[in-house]
């Protein structure tokens, strides 16, 4: 398992300061946060930073996280999280007979289904949180802190960079004299009911179209460097079943197909074809869905193998409403092969 610079064991806490420490609210956030109602439900995350030497200040790594903490009594959350280094910059998992659809004409062959790598999974078990204010919520998990403040807009971001209660800051210490200065700090967050319902997923449990906010870097076409940019809300409506115009199974007796796909033909916002892919049931989570999709610059309407290795490789949490048996939204990471050596990175929420 990849080791984790920022995270000290439930032991290492307490050596610091007690659990009591994380202050307890004197009132409730709201009726739909009061504790006794966040109990057994689930805050869905996605989260990315970057990490740099305290002393030298030069920049050794950008991460991302995908997970959730689920609430507890007594102020308590277990936290369980995939975590990418996208520095491997890695082209993605496959698996076998698991084959991109072919909607185009051209002859050709379609690709593998690309999702995204991660290094390691992360747990740990009976960590805190506290209710601050309406609309702020605080979870401790070893000597990391973070912070999360309601949007008003159904979802929540971070409000401050990962926190260390060691040192007072966002330093951590990785060994004695040797500290990591966290910056850049961004995140979205849902509450769920559940992170797996008892579902075979398909696109019948997604809205017809959500609102997208998201955080992600890109390549200037006269530079290598990667730039911060904040994207204004767009729609999504490649959610829609209506749009999804071939399902296909690696199983042809499989009455659950693992693969759902779009083909966007030209319009006035871009001269070429766009291919979307969604992956369902491929996760032990039915919450999580993978998706593969980009402009098809070949000047076909074909995804094929070249292209596969490109595009944007995106894996989705869903936030689950039971009531509805709908995932009312998404938070996802974006960790994206690129030839350059520079990988696309994003953070975001569909809601």
């Amino acid at each position: 398992m990849l080791c984790y610079l920022l995270l000290l064991t439930a032991s290492t806490l307490q050596s610091h300061e007690s659990p009591n420490s994380v202050a307890h609210p004197t009132h409730t956030a709201s009726n739909s946060l009061a504790p006794d109602n966040l109990v057994g439900k689930y805050f869905l995350f996605s989260s990315s930073w970057a990490e740099a030497d305290f002393l030298t200040g030069e920049e050794t790594r950008v991460w991302l996280r995908l997970g959730y903490f689920r609430f507890k009594q007594d102020y308590r959350a277990d936290v369980h999280y995939f975590l990418f280094d996208p520095n491997l910059n890695r082209q993605g998992w496959t698996q076998n007979g698991l084959n991109t659809p072919r909607l185009g004409n051209d002859p050709c062959e379609a690709g593998p289904f690309r999702y995204n790598a991660y290094e390691s999974v992360v747990s740990f078990p009976d960590q805190h949180f506290a209710l601050r204010g309406e609309n702020e919520i605080i979870f401790q998990v070893g000597d990391e802190r973070q912070t999360w403040l309601y949007d008003s807009k159904d979802f929540w971001t971070m409000s401050r960079d990962y926190y260390s209660v060691a040192t007072g800051r966002n330093v951590f210490e990785r060994q004695p004299g040797q500290k990591i200065a966290v910056s850049s700090t961004k995140g979205f967050g849902l509450i769920s009911d559940d992170i797996s319902p008892g579902i075979t997923n398909s696109p019948q449990y997604l809205a017809p179209a959500y609102t997208m906010r998201h955080w992600q870097n890109f390549v200037p076409t006269d530079s290598n460097d990667k730039h911060e940019r904040r994207a204004a809300p767009q729609i999504l409506r490649i959610a829609s079943p209506g749009l999804v115009t071939q399902n296909w199974s690696n199983d042809p007796i499989d009455p659950n197909p693992k693969l759902w796909a779009t083909l966007v033909p030209p319009s006035q916002n871009s001269m070429y074809f766009r291919y979307e892919v969604y992956g369902f049931n491929i996760s032990p989570y039915s919450g999580i869905v993978y998706s593969n999709n980009g402009n098809l610059f070949n000047g076909t309407d074909c995804w094929d193998p070249d292209t596969t290795i490109g595009g944007h490789k995106r894996m989705w949490w869903g936030a689950w409403d039971a009531e509805i048996s709908r995932f009312t939204g998404f938070v996802w990471i974006e960790y994206s092969f690129e030839a350059d050596g520079y990988p696309i990175l994003g953070t975001g929420v569909y809601y």
